[in-house]
């Protein structure tokens, strides 16, 4: 086993690496000491097997590493539908990262474009590009483990303490925002078809936009009165978990309106193809018909109105959980957002 050797090579200074079972590396710089530093961190990496060779520094990128995690968790426990779009958003935007690439200071470049809306896309939220980075520092650990791939760190945790000192990341907020008097005659005069049916349930049912779009009419139970909700969010599992949830007088009216509109399988009367579709007709009608504000109602909104009308109502925790789908009070309490003059006195 050689050591490295340093020589003058066109009036710089040449580092050569040479190891037992690696092929030759070697670098030019401007100082003795910048060739000593370099040499010396090549020979720590051989020994400790972190070093990557240049054909495999190009071989592999970031979008190989992240499908690695795909295709793994499809055998073993499929990920749910965000985390899947999550990564999936990842590899066509930082997909093109070799090895060589992935370094702390790509990964901050990323979380400075991706906050500040410079993708082709509007900025995101600290807390949305939190999940969205520990995704990726899953997938870099899990290659690191499994595919043995040679890299010395894992720029996304490196980069974890960076991110969030220079407030790029952070922890999700609790929104306590309820629809005013106002906006709910608004919204009661003015929404027409299934957009209306979407708001009707959704702050009767506490159901999401998403689990409106999936509901069949063979899910409605309209003797007995119950919705079956299928494959609701779950914290604890990616796949998510069926609930028969009770359906209350508003969501009922709503539903049988719709399905004497309608004889398609959908619970609600001309439902769009696209779940998008939703969340871009409210956008649309929020800004048409809502008074302007600095915090827009979002339509998940509904459902922090549903849960908190129920506990408005007497309810307890159990009983709002067995509607809501939560699996304990620490979740459910950060939608639950009481209004004053309806506490009892």
């Amino acid at each position: 086993m050689k050591m490295a050797t340093i020589r003058i090579k066109s009036g710089r200074f040449n580092a050569v690496v040479r190891r037992q079972g690696f092929k030759q590396v070697s670098k030019s710089f401007d100082t003795k000491t910048q060739a000593k530093f370099w040499a010396a961190d090549v020979e720590t990496r051989m020994n400790n097997g972190t070093w990557i060779e240049a054909h495999r520094q190009k071989a592999i990128n970031l979008e190989q590493i992240i499908q690695w995690s795909l295709d793994e968790a499809q055998l073993v426990k499929p990920f749910g539908k965000s985390k899947r779009a999550s990564m999936e958003l990842a590899q066509r935007d930082i997909g093109h990262l070799t090895l060589d690439a992935l370094t702390v200071e790509n990964v901050m470049s990323y979380a400075r474009r991706r906050r500040q809306g410079h993708l082709d896309r509007g900025p995101v939220s600290a807390s949305t590009l939190t999940q969205q980075l520990s995704y990726m520092s899953q997938a870099v650990r899990r290659a690191q483990l499994v595919q043995k791939i040679p890299l010395p760190i894992n720029p996304f945790e490196e980069a974890s303490s960076l991110l969030s000192s220079e407030r790029l990341t952070g922890a999700s907020k609790n929104r306590d925002r309820r629809p005013t008097k106002e906006e709910l005659d608004i919204i009661d005069k003015e929404t027409t078809g299934w957009l209306r049916t979407y708001c009707q349930v959704a702050m009767d049912s506490a159901m999401r936009q998403g689990e409106i779009h999936n509901l069949l009419k063979t899910d409605v139970d309209f003797v007995e009165d119950l919705i079956l909700v299928r494959n609701r969010k779950d914290k604890e599992t990616d796949t998510g978990r069926d609930m028969v949830i009770p359906m209350f007088g508003p969501t009922r009216e709503a539903l049988l309106r719709d399905f004497k509109l309608s004889n398609e399988p959908s619970a609600v009367a001309g439902n769009p193809v696209r779940a998008a579709s939703v969340s871009d007709s409210w956008g649309k009608f929020r800004g048409k018909y809502l008074p302007a504000a600095k915090d827009s109602l979002k339509f998940h909104d509904f459902r922090h109105e549903a849960v908190s009308r129920l506990f408005e109502k007497g309810w307890d925790i159990p009983q709002v959980a067995a509607v809501s789908g939560h699996r304990d009070w620490g979740q459910l309490k950060r939608y639950t957002n009481i209004k004053p003059e309806a506490l009892p006195r």
